[in-house]
């Protein structure tokens, strides 16, 4: 389990963090076909990276808990479980940002204020819903015990 939860982390953080950053550098590159390919490739991670990382992360997370002696003993397992249940909420209009911003490439390209403005909504509210695991990440390694 510990091994899987692990993995779980680095497909989770790594894709939560590796993602906006080549989206970043198609959108600096200026070129339709590589900001398209970005976007398709972020859809795709998002999925199998993303997704499967979180599920591995959490199932194998909660089965080591009782290692640990449980939410009920060990508060930082408790703080960690509200923190992901805060980003998975904070994360629907994450997604929803990331569609709107997506049609409104293929609709007008980079230059429409439409974009720009999902393009800034996506950046804030796509940092902040990293600030609730980074938190769990935290309380994890720094645990008493």
């Amino acid at each position: 389990h510990k091994l899987l939860h692990i993995t779980g982390a680095i497909l989770f953080f790594g894709n939560m963090i590796v993602g906006p950053v080549w989206v970043s550098y198609a959108i600096f590159s200026k070129d339709k076909k590589i900001i398209g390919f970005s976007f398709h490739l972020l859809r795709v991670t998002d999925v199998f990276l993303t997704i499967f990382g979180f599920d591995l992360l959490i199932l194998n997370g909660l089965s080591l808990s009782s290692v640990f002696g449980g939410l009920k003993n060990q508060p930082w397992i408790l703080y960690s479980v509200i923190a992901i249940f805060v980003m998975w909420v904070l994360s629907f209009p994450v997604i929803y940002i990331q569609e709107k911003l997506y049609e409104s490439f293929e609709k007008n390209g980079t230059d429409s204020s439409d974009f720009k403005k999902f393009l800034k909504l996506w950046a804030i509210f796509g940092t902040i819903v990293t600030i609730p695991p980074s938190i769990a990440l935290y309380l994890m390694v720094v645990k008493n015990g």
